[in-house]
């Protein structure tokens, strides 16, 4: 799993999840977001051990108000959704954190859910309303 210390912007055929920490109030931002980045690594190298990924396996990175999970999955949509499982699991072992996941597509979970959602969540008022928290997927 490589660790890298800047996010990216969003790519084709890549899915990106922002992951948001509860952090401490009066304690260096930056270094708090590293110790997140480790645990979250050393979590997930653990429940992908055995996962063949299609393109390349998962990065992660810190930006200066988040930690980046990104996979590049290429014709492997099958990893897309492996990274959404994935992060659901984590956000039920670490239930501190708010997980926002794009892709090139923008938020494709609220495409894929399109037939399901009120009327009053439309594209234009959609961005950053769509979070796994706790395991489930949730609009705001």
């Amino acid at each position: 799993m490589a660790t890298a210390e800047e996010g990216s912007s969003i790519i084709e055929d890549t899915v990106e999840c922002r992951l948001y920490p509860m952090l401490e109030q009066n304690f260096d931002m930056r270094q708090e977001l590293l110790t997140h980045a480790m645990k979250y690594s050393q979590f997930l190298k653990e429940i992908t051990r055995n996962y063949v990924w299609y393109f390349e396996e998962l990065r992660i990175s810190v930006s200066p108000t988040y930690v980046m999970v990104s996979v590049t999955f290429k014709d492997g949509i099958e990893d897309e959704w492996f990274v959404v499982s994935l992060m659901c699991q984590l956000t039920h072992h670490f239930q501190d954190v708010v997980v926002n996941i794009v892709d090139g597509d923008g938020e494709f979970l609220l495409i894929e859910a399109a037939n399901h959602l009120p009327s009053w969540l439309k594209p234009e008022t959609s961005i950053n309303r769509v979070s796994i928290i706790f395991n489930i997927g949730r609009y705001v």
